[in-house]
């Protein structure tokens, strides 16, 4: 269907998981496995007015996308590697699944570092 099945973007899926650092034993996000490649999902920005509508803060100093995407290999540590940034998600994952048709991904990034 369209742009669930063969979107216009292709991200770079980390997962991470909490662990205590060896030296102060604070919780600290480590990578696990390899990454995986996601291509054909759709990224879009959300506006201030989605933002604001979902109950989040508006900062001029960030930018937040949505991933759209048939199946997501992440959860809500994952690190997501796009534009040559590094985005963090935001919450879980959202599941869509009404329809076969339209079953699909959601996935909010906040945009942090830039690579390289």
């Amino acid at each position: 269907m369209g742009i669930l099945d063969n979107g216009p973007h292709n991200v770079i899926v980390q997962l991470r998981k909490n662990e205590p650092d060896p030296v102060r034993g604070k919780l600290v996000l480590t990578a696990t496995g390899e990454p995986i490649p996601m291509k054909g999902v759709s990224v879009q920005p959300l506006s201030s007015e989605d933002r604001i509508a979902l109950g989040g803060a508006v900062k001029t100093t960030d930018t937040v996308s949505k991933i759209t995407s048939r199946t997501w290999p992440g959860a809500a540590l994952s690190l997501v590697i796009y534009d040559g940034y590094e985005w963090d998600t935001i919450g879980d994952p959202l599941h869509m699944g009404m329809s076969p048709r339209t079953e699909h991904w959601e996935t909010r990034i906040v945009r942090g570092a830039r690579l390289g």
